[in-house]
């Protein structure tokens, strides 16, 4: 019996040229982000980068059958996320960094969608439902404990406190944002406050530190969300981020709680709303919060004021 011979596959020349540029990208990332490595890098300036070294290749860019940049660069979801921005140049990050999405070369910010804000931020919302994903409309739905949901539902991350303390200590705690220690020992007294998510609001304010915070809780936040989208195996969405005024940000839920309508305030739920709420008012805040007489004089007797 003669010898046998296993067969040899060769990848044809669309595959062979799909690494080739797969390759390319990756490159022209990798230099591009050389220079602000903590930045996503703008898409102008990063096809003028591409076609400078496809020509050094000799290479057609784009190449067939694509007619534009940006479609051609997200065909490799694997490598690139592209945030597209209407009006706006797009934003160009690696697969594995959403979190630098947070932090735009521009003056604008970006803010996530607020469904997907709401639960991964949110203390006092609906604590007898949890999150979902839904495929096919691009959405988070509640569904309480038991109740019937959608057989492509996905579970989706949702606040705790005891992860609002673990951002809280990562924030005192990063070699990102260089804190005097005074400051680090006033912000980790706060996290052992009676109410710890406000007494670490009002420190950060008082100490000037609200940007700083907010690019770090925001750059967790996205990190959260990405983790849970390649565990879900999905693609990362453009949709799930939209740009936010140049003047306003995000401000996490945890620490600005939608107020929900007055019939669901009733029970359990309404007993942790407010004691969520007792957790973020400053003494200013409570200025601003008018409460019937007669609900004064009922607290006053059972303190026995």
């Amino acid at each position: 019996m003669g010898a046998f011979y296993a067969p040899v596959f060769r990848p044809n020349e669309r595959q062979k040229m799909n690494q080739q540029w797969r390759a390319l990208v990756v490159e022209c990332l990798q230099e591009a982000m050389s220079r602000n490595p903590d930045r996503p890098v703008a898409g102008a300036p990063f096809s003028q980068l591409l076609k400078r070294r496809a020509e050094v290749e000799g290479l057609d860019f784009p190449p067939a059958p694509f007619k534009k940049f940006l479609p051609f660069v997200e065909s490799f979801k694997d490598v690139v996320i592209v945030q597209t921005r209407p009006g706006q140049d797009a934003l160009i990050v690696p697969s594995d960094r959403a979190d630098l999405l947070s932090s735009p070369s521009d003056s604008r910010a970006n803010r996530l969608r607020d469904d997907i804000f709401l639960a991964l931020t949110s203390l006092g919302a609906r604590s007898n439902a949890d999150p979902f994903y839904l495929r096919e409309s691009d959405e988070i739905n509640w569904f309480g404990h038991g109740q019937a949901r959608p057989q492509n539902a996905l579970p989706f991350p949702k606040a705790s406190f005891e992860q609002e303390i673990a951002d809280r200590t990562a924030f005192i705690d990063s070699t990102e944002e260089t804190l005097p220690h005074e400051n680090k020992a006033r912000l980790s007294a706060a996290l052992q406050a009676t109410s710890p998510l406000g007494a670490f609001s009002r420190e950060i304010k008082n100490l000037q530190l609200s940007q700083a915070w907010h690019r770090f809780r925001m750059r967790a936040i996205l990190t959260r969300l990405q983790r849970w989208a390649s565990d879900s195996g999905l693609e990362w969405k453009s949709a799930w981020i939209s740009e936010n005024s140049a003047t306003s940000e995000q401000v996490p839920a945890a620490e600005q709680i939608p107020v929900p309508q007055a019939d669901v305030l009733a029970g359990a739920f309404g007993r942790e709303f407010f004691t969520a709420l007792a957790e973020v008012v400053s003494d200013d805040d409570l200025h601003r919060i008018s409460i019937p007489l007669d609900l004064v004089a009922k607290a006053w007797r059972a303190k026995g004021l």
